[in-house]
């Protein structure tokens, strides 16, 4: 291509043609999406303000809500504003929410928030959202989206969480399962480190936790949930992470008991941590309860 012909299409020139009304007008919305997103990243930082023992005060992630939903009004193919919206919907189902009823209408519309992002993350393409006959193509077309690693792993957390109030089995018989397991290899694919490893940590829980059901998820492989979380566990020690490890390796390797306990002792003496506060609090209380059970 000529430089004349890189001018005259560059996004650049491309603007300035653009009508100054509409220009103005697009300007203006930018603004007005990136201060609303700086709005609730101040107020999702917050989030453990107010907590009462490990549940969060509403306050906090509820300004972060409404920041990220009126960034999300106003551009709404805004990617970055519907991660975000999804990351603090989920911490107000799991960590604010104490009602059944409550926490899966909050999942239920992470759900759809999450699919509809996908739906648009393979507009305009031939492309099925979980790559069952062309994983190779959907994988290169969203390596060049930044935020496609957000969007299918909040996606797929939602559906995790709504499984686990919904109920495993039941979950399973949908399907969901294999779609939790697809949106993470697909995670895993394109930002192997993405929320500090965090598709190898979803793909290893669920490979521990969900149910082996002949013809339904009989591919659930126990060995797989330790590898899985112990690549997560190369990302981050976090608790929670930690937790999900020594889970797996208890229930599943009675050989590694001896490392699985003294992990677990580790875990429970923890008094805290400078990221996800709460989130690792609530693993270090379940960590001490079950050491305390395991010590009986």
């Amino acid at each position: 291509m000529s430089l004349g012909l890189r001018i005259l299409s560059s996004p650049l020139l491309e603007s300035l043609l653009l009508p100054l009304p509409l220009l103005f007008f697009q300007t203006a919305i930018a603004a007005s999406v990136d201060d609303a997103l700086a709005r609730g990243d101040e107020a999702y930082a917050r989030r453990a303000e107010g907590r009462e023992g490990l549940w969060a005060d509403a306050r906090p992630v509820s300004e972060a809500l409404a920041a990220f939903e009126e960034a999300l009004t106003a551009d709404p193919e805004n990617q970055l504003a519907r991660t975000k919206l999804l990351r603090a919907l989920f911490f107000k189902g799991d960590y604010v929410l104490r009602d059944h009823d409550a926490k899966l209408e909050v999942f239920e519309r992470g759900q759809t928030l999450g699919e509809e992002g996908i739906s648009l993350l393979i507009a305009g393409t031939n492309l099925d959202r979980r790559g069952d006959e062309d994983y190779d193509q959907l994988l290169e077309h969203l390596e060049g989206q930044p935020n496609a690693a957000g969007i299918y792993y909040w996606t797929a957390v939602h559906w995790g969480v709504w499984s686990r109030h919904r109920g495993k089995i039941a979950a399973a018989r949908q399907g969901v399962a294999g779609k939790i397991r697809d949106y993470a290899r697909i995670v895993n694919a394109i930002d192997t480190g993405y929320d500090r490893g965090g598709g190898h940590r979803l793909l290893g829980r669920l490979h521990a936790k969900a149910p082996r059901i002949p013809f339904v998820t009989g591919w659930i492989d126990r060995d797989l949930a330790i590898s899985e979380l112990e690549t997560a566990r190369s990302f981050s020690d976090d608790s929670l992470t930690l937790l999900y490890f020594i889970e797996a390796l208890l229930d599943y390797d009675t050989s590694r008991r001896v490392e699985a306990m003294a992990l677990l002792r580790e875990v429970a003496a923890r008094e805290g941590e400078p990221f996800d506060l709460l989130e690792n609090m609530r693993a270090v209380s379940d960590a001490r309860i079950l050491l305390e059970r395991l010590s009986d």
